[in-house]
């Protein structure tokens, strides 16, 4: 559903719903706020398997 511009729905991970939602770039999975880790763009589920993209590690700054 999309809500003023803003993605909503259920959260793939923790089930939360009518949250605003963001997409791991690493499973696809779309997720709440509270499941999502900005700094490396990946869910939670993602970041405990050390699944995260690239060669970056959680808090980790870029160099690019």
């Amino acid at each position: 559903m999309v809500k003023m511009g803003k993605l909503t729905g259920k959260c793939a991970v923790c089930g939360r719903e009518g949250v605003e939602l963001r997409r791991c770039n690493v499973c696809g999975a779309m997720v709440c706020p509270r499941c999502f880790i900005t700094d490396i763009k990946a869910c939670v589920q993602c970041m405990r398997k050390g699944l995260w993209v690239g060669d970056r590690s959680p808090g980790a700054e870029s160099h690019l």
